[in-house]
């Protein structure tokens, strides 16, 4: 029963994923709100539990529309953040390191698509349920990216734009391991 679930409608779940992805691009305005008034961390973490949960209703899906669902969430949940965390990298990078920190972002990117390709290539021929395998493999990022949201600081710009300009200061400091950041802190107000 297993390999007929993915069988019966093997575009439905391509499709769903294309539809979360979508979703969670077309959704800027609720991104950019939640983004604004909660941060870019509580973003992360938000965009971390979609890829999770979309990772675990694929992985055990029964029935097409949990596949499909799950596929939804997926998308959300990369939407989400690959929204997010190139401007948390940018946020968080030294001026004169912004650029190749964003590249770099971008090369785990590919990699993780090319990683993803490659699991489905090998679990392709594991017969009933290796597509479950490769579906599930999904979270091992999502948990990456979860626990990271744990432990990450909130970036200088989004304090600022919350009104916590003190913290936003301590926070700097600490980001860049230096106590003299007064000029980067004035920067960024006046960018905001």
């Amino acid at each position: 029963m297993d390999g007929a679930l993915f069988q019966a409608c093997p575009l439905g779940p391509s499709y769903a994923l294309l539809v979360g992805g979508l979703l969670g691009l077309r959704f800027w305005p609720i991104r950019m709100f939640f983004r604004h008034h909660h941060g870019r961390k509580p973003t992360i973490l938000v965009a971390s539990s979609f890829f999770l949960l979309g990772a675990a209703l694929s992985a055990t899906a029964e029935f097409i529309w949990t596949l499909i669902l799950g596929r939804i969430a997926l998308g959300i949940g990369v939407g989400f953040g690959n929204e997010v965390v190139p401007l948390f990298l940018s946020e968080i990078a030294p001026v004169q390191h912004r650029g190749a920190v964003n590249i770099l972002f971008q090369l785990f990117v590919t990699i993780g698509i090319l990683s993803a390709n490659l699991v489905n290539y090998f679990t392709s021929s594991i017969h009933s349920w290796g597509w479950r395998l490769s579906l599930g493999l999904a979270s091992i990022p999502a948990c990456f990216l979860f626990k990271g949201s744990l432990v990450i600081s909130e970036t200088p710009a989004s304090l600022i734009e919350s009104n916590r300009e003190t913290e936003e200061l301590m926070g700097l400091k600490k980001i860049r391991g230096l106590e003299n950041v007064d000029l980067e802190f004035e920067q960024i107000k006046n960018c905001l």
